[in-house]
């Protein structure tokens, strides 16, 4: 039998498996061989493999469910396979699908195991990436229903005021802008991975390129400058974000160059160490004063951008740029997962 293992060792020494021998006559069980690939899936060398039970990979892990089937195995002498959490030297965790087999004399007696160990950490890392991702799918199916239903309610609520104290087909025509944002913002959520966030220059660059198509046609060609850096936000801030840039790109094509056949507008987006989100947007037009607010950004859109930031809890502000006479509206706020449905937050009722 002694020989037997010896050829035994001398086969598995070339495996690419990691492959043990235990004496199963002596106390604890101690191995008597290990090969190469053992010591390099485990870290180990020989001398501190050979003459320990093999249960020192477990570490202080044994609450595991398939111990209790492999010592029952053991017992019987019998073959099994079974999938333990063993730990390397460095302490780094491994699932080790283990095969033990008997080695058996010629009585019948199981006088040595043969272990097979093989790694299939990958495995089960991809199986629980699949779980998470199975859950977080669950979890979006539940709260689609609640986003789309609170964004049109929005989209109704501001459609009841312009309708009320606006041209109608204005208004109908700002409310397709404000749905296309929104519709492009659902169709790139199941296009990202993890299904609830978006890259928000990546929307930025996309919504740009079909705006002209979805605005009143006039004769204004704007030319857009994009200076994006890359931006991931959860759902619940894009989509409102993303009706704040369809309205402001609107309110430059609206009022900032009148009588014009030719306009730029420069859009920036930006996050620094803090997480503070940035989304400025700057256009080279007519400008407004204090006394003229109305006339350059009408107190509609004003108080839509203002609610739709303050679902943000970021800050709005609009100024006159010293340096080259541009007006800027710049919209801040912090980056952060917002649980629950997007745009819960009605707009009010603008009283005249």
């Amino acid at each position: 039998m002694v020989e037997k293992v010896r050829v035994l060792a001398k086969f598995f020494d070339q495996s690419l498996e990691g492959v043990v021998i235990a004496n199963m006559k002596k106390a604890d069980q101690p191995l008597i061989y290990c090969n190469d690939a053992f010591c390099k899936l485990t870290g180990y060398s020989r001398e501190e493999v050979i003459g320990k039970n093999c249960r020192f990979l477990q570490g202080k892990d044994r609450d595991q469910a398939a111990l209790v089937t492999l010592r029952s195995e053991l017992k019987g002498k019998k073959p099994c396979k079974v999938v333990l959490r063993n730990y390397k030297k460095s302490g780094e965790l491994f699932y080790n699908n283990l095969s033990i087999s008997p080695l058996l004399n010629e009585k019948g007696e199981a006088e040595y195991f043969l272990g097979i160990q093989h790694d299939v950490t990958d495995l089960f890392m991809l199986r629980e990436k699949i779980q998470d991702t199975e859950k977080e799918n669950q979890v979006l199916i539940g709260e689609v229903h609640h986003r789309v239903k609170n964004n049109l309610a929005v989209m109704a609520g501001m459609l009841d005021l312009e309708l009320a104290q606006q041209n109608k087909i204005s208004s109908l025509e700002k409310s397709r802008i404000r749905l296309q944002s929104m519709a492009m913002i659902h169709e790139d959520l199941y296009n990202e991975d993890g299904l609830h966030r978006i890259q928000f220059n990546k929307f930025i660059s996309k919504f740009v390129s079909k705006i002209d198509l979805i605005q009143e046609k006039r004769n204004l060609k704007l030319q857009y400058h994009l200076d994006v850096d890359e931006v991931i936000l959860s759902v619940n801030q894009a989509i409102p974000l993303s009706v704040i840039l369809a309205e402001l790109l609107n309110n430059v094509y609206k009022h900032a160059y009148p009588n014009k056949e030719y306009g730029d507008v420069t859009i920036c987006l930006s996050k620094n160490i803090e997480k503070e989100v940035s989304l400025e947007v700057r256009d080279r037009g007519v400008g407004f004063g204090k006394e003229n607010m109305e006339g350059r950004f009408n107190k509609m859109g004003f108080t839509m951008v203002s609610q739709l930031t303050s679902q943000l809890n970021g800050k709005f502000d609009i100024k006159k740029c010293s340096e080259d006479c541009s007006t800027v509206v710049l919209v801040k706020f912090k980056q952060k997962d917002v649980a629950g449905s997007s745009q819960s937050k009605r707009i009010p009722f603008v009283q005249e």
